[in-house]
């Protein structure tokens, strides 16, 4: 109707308190609410309007790198003109203007209105940690980049939900962090770079061989005193008297043997463990998550405390197994004595053999038990508990997985 103000509903404006002119605002509204719905709604993927418009099925792995762009296409088509229509009313009935009560109105009728479309699109989003806050003019709330690597993609952030100690550095490495993240292959990358399942598996690893290290010495320990003490209970049963000629032929034999396999297994499986730790660089591996900042700082006293674990049970296994080697090769020359002293003649002889055979006996069954028993419960047991309870924690991971469009698709249709 024949009006000049500046309501929308008014054919014309005023531009100055005499003067009006033409108003197109319920010409630009009913333009743009007809046109956009016959626009390319600012979509630029022909592929998407293929798939929308033809029924076409979207090109396999186009989306893989980035499921996060077809969940915000997807939003945008469905509201784009409907969140310009509310914007241009807004604009029309005030802008800044606008008392509260107006804007909220407009706001909830095209929220309530595309709820469901949000609420659908929210639980992908979340799924692929996007970020994307579904509302009229959509936000992406990541508050870093995303980082492409051979494995995948991977979400960076500088700060973790509301926790205000929980930190990540800004000048954190992402390409390495990603590709520590993300690289789930039970092999080292080409760069020689292990993952975070990787470096849990080979902490894992390094924890069972200890555990078998020092089950095998405890079940030897137990096997010789068994064997002492049954051997000793036969010469008692037997009521003979020469127990100093009985021990060296009979008990001292099979004590010996079971030792010498003890020892023998306790090597191979220490030495195993340093070169785990050794080929892998489990230390400096720790020492890279700290100097890269793939976790947040309040998490660096563990991963330094973890780099000194790593660095003593190396030292411990090295040291174990190196005295046991020592220990055979005291054995043996302690056997050679003995053997070109047949006839006991030579006490000086008697004397080595005797002394090599009892430090033997002492590495075997006092100083490998309690290394290793203090290897285990000391440091490898708690720092796998450590690196299983806190490494694989999102509120410490300053990098998230986004996995590819294909697995996530897969996931629903399996629930």
């Amino acid at each position: 109707y024949m009006c000049c103000n500046n309501n929308a509903s008014c054919n014309l404006k005023p531009i100055s308190s005499e003067n009006c002119v033409e108003s197109h605002a319920i010409e630009d509204y009913v333009q743009l609410v007809h046109e956009c719905q016959h626009s390319d709604r600012g979509i630029v993927d022909q592929d998407f309007f293929k798939a929308v418009y033809c029924d076409r099925d979207l090109p396999a792995g186009k989306y893989d790198d980035d499921p996060c762009e077809l969940i915000q296409t997807y939003w945008t088509y469905a509201t784009v003109c409907e969140c310009s229509a509310v914007q241009m009313l807004e604009s029309f009935l005030g802008g800044e203007n606008l008392d509260t009560a107006h804007r909220l109105r407009l706001e909830s009728e095209f929220d309530e209105r595309y709820a469901s479309i949000a609420a659908n699109l929210l639980g992908w989003s979340e799924y692929y940690h996007c970020g994307l806050n579904f509302t009229c003019g959509i936000e992406n709330t990541f508050i870093a980049d995303r980082v492409s690597t051979p494995y995948g993609i991977c979400r960076v952030s500088t700060s973790l939900g509301n926790q205000s100690t929980s930190v990540c550095n800004s000048e954190a490495n992402n390409k390495y962090c990603c590709n520590y993240m993300l690289n789930s292959d039970l092999v080292k990358d080409e760069t020689g770079q292990l993952s975070q399942e990787q470096l849990f598996q080979k902490i894992k690893l390094v924890r069972d061989l200890n555990i078998a290290s020092l089950v095998s010495d405890y079940f030897f320990f137990v096997l010789a005193v068994c064997t002492c003490c049954g051997c000793s209970g036969a010469w008692l049963s037997s009521q003979r008297t020469d127990y100093t000629e009985y021990f060296p032929g009979t008990i001292k034999p099979a004590l010996i043997t079971l030792t010498v396999i003890g020892s023998l297994v306790d090597i191979a499986i220490t030495f195993t463990i340093v070169g785990i730790i050794d080929q892998n660089d489990l230390i400096d591996a720790m020492d890279q998550l700290y100097q890269h900042g793939c976790y947040t700082e309040d998490l660096t006293p563990i991963i330094l405390d973890l780099n000194g674990q790593f660095s003593t049970i190396l030292i411990l296994d090295a040291i174990e197994g190196s005295m046991d080697v020592v220990s055979l090769l005291m054995l043996c020359c302690g056997c050679c004595c003995a053997f070109f002293n047949d006839d006991d003649e030579d006490k000086c002889l008697s004397a080595l053999a005797t002394c090599a055979e009892g430090v033997h006996t002492f590495m075997f069954a006092v100083f490998d038990i309690l290394i290793i028993s203090v290897n285990v419960f000391s440091f490898v047991l708690p720092s796998y508990e450590t690196y299983q309870d806190t490494f694989n924690n999102p509120a410490y991971e300053c990098f998230a997985r986004l996995e590819t469009f294909d697995t996530v698709q897969a996931h629903f249709a399996e629930h």
